[in-house]
């Protein structure tokens, strides 16, 4: 129906143009739908533990672990090629009794690597046998970087050296692994390594003076997980084994502990530590036994990046990303949903609204607080502070605290 002439109809149009007024509402309800049900993965489970050592010792072929090139020759050179296709602790002896007849960082590096080597293919099928190789190769690396004998000898251009360290790492992840599987790798705890040559103790022992044993409730090996969802990912080179540690809350708890969120996780790294026994202590029952006292150490890396062994300072192994990613990564914990929950029912938000920190409080340390604005929450400081905590410089004069809040709220509120 028309309009008379010389009178404007000023009707809303009818049909398409009409449903194009809603267009901006009904676009803003679909993106606060989608942010509410879409979730980031920070982090990924490798198919296969990242391992330095994958490719050099053939961890992963179909032939299974073989000894390097380098290895391979010092058995030529004492004739023993035929002994890799036989039993492989009859191999491992043989180039122990030769360290002991003519020690030399050559043979201790051998060691080492054969025993890890059959440590690996033994793992599946022997635990216990496996372990004994574990614990053979990273006392055998241990011998390699820190005896004094080869002080003059020791060589830390030769790529050898690196490799001494990556197999100190390597065989002692490897072990650990089996002890996590044991219930055994806790804070605090001892247990006892045997075989046929030797007995030794090994006392776990928590080198951190802001988490406790009561602290840990779990631990993850930080070589399972690939980092997905930070743009950036820091680490140290160095010594130990790089942790996920997995938070518990518990009895008589500092008061700066309530305000760790649930199921915090944090960076940790161990290292172990052999000291000799003072042989004026030393009892009759150490005579079967290597005379030493054995140490699994557990470091906060954000804390302590280098420790001192045998009169020398060591960079520690971490990655403090991983552990963040992880975190963030726990489905339980529904981070990505609170800025939508705090924006359209922040009656739902209130109780979890307050200060949160991811790591313990510091006395003297300046406070950095991070607040988030409108329809958000922490989460979008993560970013930001995986830069912050990941520049040793910044860490050690600041520490960084987050508050949450319902941005639904009235601003007067």
């Amino acid at each position: 129906m028309s309009s008379p002439a010389g009178i404007v109809d000023r009707r809303p149009p009818a049909g398409p143009s009409r449903r194009r007024r809603c267009g901006p509402i009904a676009a803003w309800v679909l993106v606060v739908a989608v942010v509410g049900c879409t979730s980031t993965k920070y982090v990924r489970l490798r198919e296969v533990p990242k391992n330095p050592l994958t490719q050099q010792l053939n961890l992963t072929g179909r032939s299974g672990p073989k000894p390097s090139e380098r290895t391979m020759q010092m058995l030529r050179r004492y004739d023993a090629v035929e002994l890799l296709q036989g039993d492989p602790q009859q191999l491992v002896t043989r180039f122990q009794d030769l360290v002991t007849e003519e020690p030399s960082i050559e043979l201790v590096h051998t060691v080492a690597e054969l025993a890890y080597v059959s440590g690996k293919r033994v793992e599946k099928e022997n635990e216990k046998a496996a372990l004994d190789f574990f614990e053979t190769s990273v006392a055998y690396a241990y011998i390699y970087l820190f005896d004094e004998r080869f002080g003059p000898v020791r060589n830390t251009y030769d790529p050898q050296f690196r490799g001494a360290c990556d197999l100190y790492n390597s065989s002692l992840e490897s072990a650990l692994r089996i002890v996590k599987r044991r219930g055994q790798l806790i804070p605090g705890a001892t247990h006892t390594i045997e075989s046929a040559e030797r007995r030794c103790d090994v006392t776990i022992v928590l080198r951190s003076n802001h988490w406790h044993p009561d602290d840990f409730a779990n631990f993850e090996f930080v070589s399972d997980y690939e980092v997905a969802g930070l743009t950036n990912q820091y680490q140290t080179y160095g010594l130990g084994v790089p942790l996920i540690a997995v938070r518990k809350s518990h009895e008589a708890a500092d008061p700066a502990e309530k305000y760790y969120p649930p199921g915090l996780s944090f960076p940790v790294t161990a290292f172990l530590r052999v000291v000799p026994r003072n042989p004026a202590t030393a009892t009759d029952d150490d005579v079967d036994c290597t005379p030493q006292q054995v140490f699994l150490e557990i470091y906060d890396p954000l804390q302590s990046t280098d420790i001192h062994v045998a009169g020398r300072q060591v960079p520690l192994e971490s990655d403090a990303s991983t552990a963040l990613a992880y975190y963030l990564n726990n489905p339980e914990l529904k981070l990505e949903q609170l800025a939508t929950l705090g924006l359209l029912h922040p009656e739902k938000n209130e109780q979890q609204a307050g200060l949160y920190m991811l790591q313990p409080y510091e006395k003297g340390k300046i406070p950095v607080v991070m607040i988030h604005g409108l329809w958000s929450s922490p989460l979008t400081w993560m970013e930001m502070f995986n830069d912050l905590q990941g520049d040793p410089r910044l860490r050690s004069r600041y520490q960084f605290w987050f508050f949450l809040y319902p941005t639904g709220q009235p601003f007067w509120i």
